[in-house]
């Protein structure tokens, strides 16, 4: 068994707007992605938010703006942990577990716009990403 487990996710926030200001006929579309996670945390219970923002509504080459936020209910079992701290699994195990459902709604949010294809965010290794831009805010309460 794991020390760490993820019990359940909900959707917080899906915002999906169209940019007024497209040029359908620029050439090169440039898609401005920001993530971010907020991770709330007892001794054996935590909520991870997990943050992105897609596009803009201000540039004339970016077709739509998102912005979603998905949270995970997570617990802790300390006698399964091999000496590692619930804060460590929290902060690489946690956002590394939500990414796909939060690349998931990102998708089937500009798929249904019928207006563009559908947008995927990249596989990516979120944990590292959020930690080396300074992207985990952690709360122990």
């Amino acid at each position: 068994m794991a020390a760490i487990t993820f019990e359940d996710y909900f959707i917080e926030e899906a915002k999906y707007s169209r940019n007024k200001h497209f040029n359908p006929d620029t050439t090169e579309i440039n898609l401005g992605t920001e993530f971010s996670a907020k991770i709330n945390a007892s001794n054996k219970e935590a909520l991870v938010a997990l943050n992105v923002v897609v596009g803009s509504l201000e540039d004339d080459n970016q077709p739509f703006f998102i912005e979603a936020s998905i949270k995970g209910i997570f617990t802790f079992e300390d006698d399964e942990a091999q000496g590692i701290s619930f804060d460590s699994y929290l902060k690489n195990n946690s956002v590394a577990i939500l990414y796909p459902y939060i690349r998931s709604l990102v998708s089937d949010l500009t798929s249904r716009s019928n207006q563009f294809p559908a947008f995927y965010l990249p596989v990516i290794n979120i944990a590292m990403y959020l930690e080396k831009d300074g992207r985990i805010e952690f709360n122990k309460n």
